[in-house]
């Protein structure tokens, strides 16, 4: 290459940096956005801890000693909260205490449908704390009315302390049902809980809802319309502005008053639909309490993103059927949809073995005051038929999900109790929901003697409270609305000594709002894991930043460069 040629290079160089830097042409490029975590101290001693517990995040958090207004996340340090606190009511709390776990076995609390179908099989999770160390077996069994119905051991090791154990509760009878947990270990006093429990015979109102036809959605929505509890009305979009439909189906999923008169939403294909579909599901799942299924069968879309907060999705095909178990039936798939990071508070409803590990392949997760049921095994529907007659498979697991889902979507007119399971003196509160005026309730005993319950307007549309004492004749009551369909709930008068409520007396306030914030609340001992139980929790938020390159000051190295060379050559050749 001679200097000519060398020369003009380096100009052409110069002038290129040159008409850039004037067009000055920006760039897009999406960064995430560091979680900000609040860490506070319920008091000045326990402000050693707050300052270990702040070391043990890394850089990909922003830590706050004090409040501020963008927090995700907060961690309370202390058994306590700081005077005057209250946390925001979207953020997530958790708790972290020096103290040592309690030397007493405890049932911490007893998860249990407050109402259930008598078709249905209900799961009861119970929460222990179990004192010790070593290996460790705790005996937990639930008693309904009465009856030892099921017994279930596990094993415990090392300083393991919290332990959480299903058990499942199949109705036989409609009314109250009284259910107490029992449970032992050696060495250790015996610790019982009792719920109460509601059976009913109420038939749920499903919208099978398909954005295209697919082989998942179909093969769910007969099962589901083969099962005569559930009333199914369907609508499968087949091509554009053409679709198929079963009964009074919208038109739309974009509605969410439309969708506030079904129990359960099943989507098929929820890849093909859009925005307002994901907005008006969202609004029907935070805001009305319903339970909403979907079936995808590829990564992506906006329904799927927005509902689960979970961005990136991977696909695993394999070669052999794998086994999807659970205690409501089992099928296996071969393709399998998995999200990058799981949403918080993942609930595994069926599960598959994955190099070693178990995967959740069905799971659920809460959203506001509703359920959201993902499948991730994508073609479970290839093995509906196979398995063994006498065992539940994919269409006995999928009304049983369905069941348990739909069970919980509150009627359109409800009475509420809080408590269902009383002893005389107890002060007990209503909640009615659905009607705008005439509010007459009643609390009725067996034998037939009536009295009255005042009820005032809460200030919310079309809610209504009122609070009345547990009479001191023990046995079965109903309180209900008068002339107000599904409004009418029972409940039980026992002796104090037959009531036993779960021990929450080991927690302390701050643990308490963390269980109420979707957070939970652990020992100095597992700091090592808080920042994962965070990142859990709090989903990573994508953020799309404009990049202009031709600013960065480092450009003007290189067309100095090219401009000084030019310049050096042409004097060398004798030109100015």
């Amino acid at each position: 290459m001679n200097g000519l040629t060398t020369e003009r290079l380096l100009r052409a160089g110069a002038m290129g940096i040159a008409l850039f830097a004037l067009c000055d042409p920006p760039l897009s490029r999406s960064t995430t956005v560091p979680v900000t975590v609040v860490v506070l101290e319920a008091s000045p001693a326990d402000r050693a801890l707050a300052d270990t517990v702040t070391a043990a995040f890394d850089s990909s958090f922003v830590v706050s000693r004090v409040d501020v207004v963008d927090a995700a996340a907060y961690v309370v340090v202390g058994e306590s909260v700081p005077p005057g606190w209250q946390p925001p009511d979207d953020v997530v709390v958790f708790a972290v205490d020096g103290d040592g776990p309690s030397r007493m076995l405890r049932i911490r609390w007893v998860d249990a449908p407050k109402e259930v179908a008598i078709d249905s099989a209900a799961s009861v999770g119970v929460d222990l704390e179990v004192p010790g160390a070593g290996a460790r077996v705790v005996e937990v069994a639930l008693v309904v009315d009465g009856v030892r119905v099921q017994s279930v051991d596990r094993s415990l090791t090392g300083d393991e302390t919290r332990v959480t154990v299903p058990l499942t509760f199949v109705p036989v009878r409609a009314g109250l049902v009284r259910l107490r947990v029992e449970a032992a270990v050696q060495g250790a006093a015996s610790a019982v809980a009792d719920v109460g429990v509601r059976v009913s015979t109420r038939v749920w109102k499903v919208l099978a809802f398909d954005g295209r036809p697919t082989y998942a959605a179909t093969f769910v929505r007969r099962a589901l319309e083969a099962d005569p509890r559930f009333d199914v009305t369907t609508r499968s979009v087949t091509s554009r502005g053409a679709s198929v439909q079963t009964g009074a189906a919208p038109t739309s999923l974009s509605n969410a008053r439309a969708l506030a008169a079904f129990d359960l939403v099943v989507v098929g294909a929820p890849a093909a639909l859009g925005a307002t579909d994901a907005a008006a599901l969202e609004t029907y799942l935070r805001d009305g309490g319903g339970a909403v299924v979907l079936l995808p069968e590829e990564p992506g879309g906006t329904v799927l993103r927005r509902l689960t907060g979970a961005t990136v999705w991977s696909e695993d095909q394999r070669r052999e059927p794998a086994a999807v178990t659970s205690g409501l039936g089992t099928f296996s798939a071969t393709a399998f949809l998995w999200p990058e990071r799981w949403p918080a508070l993942v609930t595994s409803l069926a599960s598959v073995e994955d190099g070693g590990t178990l995967r959740s392949a069905v799971w659920q997760i809460p959203v506001g005051a509703g359920r959201l049921i993902v499948s991730s095994a994508t073609d479970g529907w290839r093995s509906r038929g196979a398995g063994e007659a006498s065992r539940p498979g994919f269409s006995e697991f999928w009304r049983a999900v369905a069941a348990g889902a739909a069970q919980g979507t509150p009627a359109g007119v409800t009475l509420d109790l809080r408590e269902t399971l009383l002893t005389p003196g107890d002060m007990a509160r209503v909640r009615i929901s659905g009607v705008a005026s005439g509010i007459d309730v009643q609390v009725r005993h067996a034998s037939g003697a009536v009295a009255a319950v005042h009820v005032w307007p809460t200030g919310r549309e079309g809610i209504w409270e009122g609070e009345f004492r547990a009479p001191a004749e023990l046995g079965r009551y109903t309180v209900s609305r008068a002339g107000g369909q599904n409004a009418t709930r029972e409940f039980l008068v026992v002796a104090p000594d037959e009531r036993v409520r779960p021990d929450l007396a080991g927690d302390g306030l701050a643990s308490l709002v963390a269980s109420s914030h979707r957070g939970t609340s652990l020992p100095a001992t597992s700091l090592s894991t808080l920042a994962a139980r965070v990142s859990a929790a709090v989903p990573m938020v994508q953020a799309t930043t404009s990049w202009r390159p031709l600013r960065a000051v480092w450009w003007v190295v290189p067309f100095t460069a090219c401009a000084a060379g030019e310049w050096w050559l042409r004097r060398r050749r004798g030109q100015r």
